[in-house]
């Protein structure tokens, strides 16, 4: 028998990734619910990016845009 392992973070679309994260930065999706978001991290194609007060966050897409 084969076992088969499946990571979901892997499953899901990336769609770019955090240049600079300032303060209170997050994503949200109905996946994975909520995570911190820090440089460097990937950003999914289903995620919503919220920032706190006085926060900031850059981030690039695949499709060049930021």
């Amino acid at each position: 028998s084969t076992n088969t392992i499946v990571n979901l973070a892997y499953a899901a679309e990336s769609a770019g990734r955090i240049i600079m994260a300032s303060g209170s930065v997050e994503a949200v999706n109905n996946k994975n619910g909520l995570r911190t978001l820090k440089r460097g991290n990937t950003v999914y194609r289903d995620d919503t990016i919220k920032t706190g007060e006085n926060s900031r966050v850059i981030s690039v897409y695949s499709d060049r845009f930021v």
